[in-house]
């Protein structure tokens, strides 16, 4: 029976380690940009009610050149935030009642800090999440950019004893999507290698207004907060959530190695002749079937498996590959629990499959217009959904790329979700890894059950598929 990856254990955990702060600072473009209002586009906005979002970066460096590597990064910042200058703005209403980003170079918030931890115990426990990621991370109480006087973007530069550094970034999701996020990142590492950005970016966002905007209705009418969350319960405040979330649940980052990516693609196309399923597709298409089994699910029960797909490339004519801003829509797959387990790898799979091909240039400009028009896109659980599985980010994004001159990083992490999300992020290159997914907020009886299904492997029938039956408990 094939081994799926390997685990790794996250949170309920003592934590001693310290984080000291150094210096915080706010930092400005280089050289003065023009003042102006970028315009927000729907996709942008429906995005107003998330948490700030959180990429971890680590980096071996050794420690007699740390100083000079922070002070290197921080020159650099200012030189990239030329090109990426909405990230220096702020969120504002303007008179029309519209959100837009007010380019007036407010500046990036940046924190200098140290911490007395090992990165090398750090790297030999494979870089957990645990409440002490938290402390590597800026802005982690901030909810959201609803404020004039709130920076778009924070960083965080942390320091180790004995040599490593860790690069944390917070950004709100109403200015700019992962795949954006990850190309200002390539591009600050560009700066501070002293070479020329090799993809500037495009801030052209009227690419996706919609034609007649005389038609839309002032945001603050439109555009309304997600529903109650724990982030909304007023015995929490930011990122004590988090760091409660972290100690109440076991968090674990499970490995998709290439073997068990090929089982799955072998077992997924066993009765596909017109198309080979993609990576993404299978392994989405295992981890729901493992979900429905973990849950229990049967009959007519209903399940929606919800994914965000890069739309740059899908539009015609296409959105150039430099837009920096949202351009990735939600996509959604919907079927019977009982149709689910008895069809098995290859009927999810197909599902998914069918789920992408369905979002294409007419259907986006559909979405966009009905954003603009009646509101929030990004809707409550259906009352008669009994398990919606939902994937964050994408094992295409490449950001292992981010090289500031001394490597590539060692290890990527996400930031801590508040919600119960299945987090997926590429695995290092050479590793063998195809793709980490992180479990973020399982309750701990829950998550080991749910690796035991994981973990169980694939029983190839004759017929190719997946059925309950092979999932062994």
């Amino acid at each position: 029976m094939p081994q799926f990856g390997s685990i790794q254990s996250v949170g309920n955990e003592s934590d001693s380690a310290e984080v000291l702060i150094v210096k915080t600072s706010l930092v400005v473009p280089y050289s003065r940009t023009v003042r102006h209002n970028l315009f927000l586009t729907a996709i942008d906005i429906d995005h107003r009610g998330l948490p700030y979002f959180h990429l971890l970066y680590f980096y071996r460096i050794e420690a007699g050149c740390i100083s000079h590597a922070i002070q290197k990064i921080q020159t650099s910042l200012s030189v990239v935030l030329v090109h990426f200058y909405p990230l220096a703005g702020r969120l504002v209403v303007a008179e029309d009642a519209r959100h837009y980003i007010d380019c007036c170079d407010a500046g990036v918030l940046f924190v200098e800090a140290s911490t007395n931890t090992s990165f090398y115990d750090l790297e030999k426990e494979n870089f957990q999440m645990t409440p002490f990621s938290l402390k590597l991370m800026p802005m982690t109480k901030q909810m959201r950019a609803d404020s004039s006087d709130v920076p778009i973007l924070g960083v965080q530069v942390t320091k180790f004893q004995g040599g490593g550094l860790a690069i944390g970034v917070s950004f709100t999701h109403v200015v700019a999507d992962g795949m954006s996020i990850v190309h200002f990142m390539q591009s600050w590492a560009e700066c501070c290698k002293g070479v020329p950005i090799s993809l500037r970016p495009t801030h052209e966002r009227t690419l996706l207004q919609l034609a007649d905007m005389s038609l839309c209705k002032p945001s603050s009418q439109v555009y309304h907060p997600f529903p109650p969350c724990p982030l909304d319960d007023p015995s929490y405040k930011g990122g004590d959530v988090l760091e409660q979330r972290l100690r109440l649940h076991t968090w674990k980052v499970y490995s998709f190695t290439s073997s068990s990516i090929e089982v799955l693609k072998a077992v997924a196309n066993v009765d596909s002749t017109a198309y080979r399923y993609s990576s993404f597709e299978v392994l989405a298409a295992h981890v729901s079937l493992c979900l429905a089994k973990l849950h229990k699910l049967q009959g007519n029960d209903k399940v929606r498996v919800v994914f965000w797909m890069n739309g740059r490339a899908r539009l015609l004519p296409n959105i150039p590959r430099s837009y920096f801003g949202n351009c990735a829509f939600e996509v959604v797959a919907n079927v019977m629990a009982g149709e689910l387990l008895h069809g098995g790898l290859p009927l999810a799979a197909r599902l998914i499959h069918e789920a992408i091909g369905k979002n294409n240039t007419e259907s986006t400009l559909s979405l966009i217009k009905d954003t603009e028009l009646n509101g929030c896109v990004m809707r409550e659980l259906p009352n008669d959904c009994k398990l919606e599985v939902t994937f964050t980010l994408s094992t295409k994004i490449p950001v292992y790329k981010t090289d500031f001159g001394w490597g590539a990083p060692v290890c990527v992490r996400p930031g801590l979700v508040p919600t119960n999300d299945l987090v997926l992020m590429p695995g290092k290159p050479g590793s063998g890894i195809i793709a980490e997914m992180i479990m973020v907020g399982m309750p701990t009886d829950q998550i080991h059950h749910f690796i035991h299904i994981l973990r169980s492997g694939i029983q190839i029938y004759p017929n190719g598929y997946l059925p309950s039956s092979s999932l062994i408990l």
